[in-house]
């Protein structure tokens, strides 16, 4: 009897092990999946870590902090070097998916709304060589920035306080904060945005 109790314990002990395992896939699958829904200024995710709608309406006209890091070619840059544009940041890096998925988007907007004021800046969370090949291949027409502990330190001082990519800010002509996305972009809900504010 005692046999019977012990195989049945390790069956029930089993059974409790793989539904735990699938309502932790579930969740997290679902959590993608609300990281990717499109949503203008709001951010669908329930994770606590992430911001949530009162955090974004804090930071919304937050004056951007200035910040250096070093382009590609090794060289030092500023946001205030594009100061009195409307600036798209976007945090990334070349082994995300969503991240490269974006790009061509984000291409295609400066390449449109350049002359207008407009400049998206790429900062990614790796080294200057390991982006280098990704920029010529995919025509990047946009400053890359590089880095790795600063990145992550400018990235929280923007509320990306997971430390998720892709992540991106949006900052009016003044270094205002305007708009803040956790997760990949819809590109049409951009560039209302920024058609707003190159007025």
């Amino acid at each position: 009897m005692s046999r019977i109790r012990f195989y049945a314990g390790v069956t029930l002990l089993l059974l409790l092990a793989g539904y735990a395992g699938y309502l932790f896939e579930r969740s997290t699958r679902n959590r993608t999946a609300a990281l990717n829904q499109p949503d203008s200024h709001a951010l669908l995710v329930s994770d606590p870590r992430f911001l949530d709608r009162s955090q974004l309406a804090e930071l919304r006209g937050k004056q951007a902090s200035e910040f250096t890091l070093p382009d590609v070619s090794g060289s030092p840059r500023q946001l205030g070097e594009w100061a009195d544009r409307v600036r798209v940041i976007n945090f990334w890096a070349t082994w995300c998916e969503p991240c490269i998925r974006e790009v061509p988007g984000l291409v295609d907007l400066q390449g449109r709304y350049g002359e207008a004021g407009l400049q998206v800046i790429g900062i990614a969370l790796q080294e200057p060589g390991e982006v280098a090949g990704f920029i010529a291949q995919y025509g990047v027409n946009y400053p890359v920035l590089t880095g790795d502990d600063e990145v992550i330190k400018i990235a929280e001082s923007f509320g990306d306080t997971a430390g998720v990519v892709p992540y991106t800010v949006i900052l009016d002509r003044q270094g205002r904060i305007s708009y803040l996305r956790h997760g990949e972009l819809d590109m049409d809900l951009v560039e209302t945005e920024i058609k707003l504010l190159l007025k």
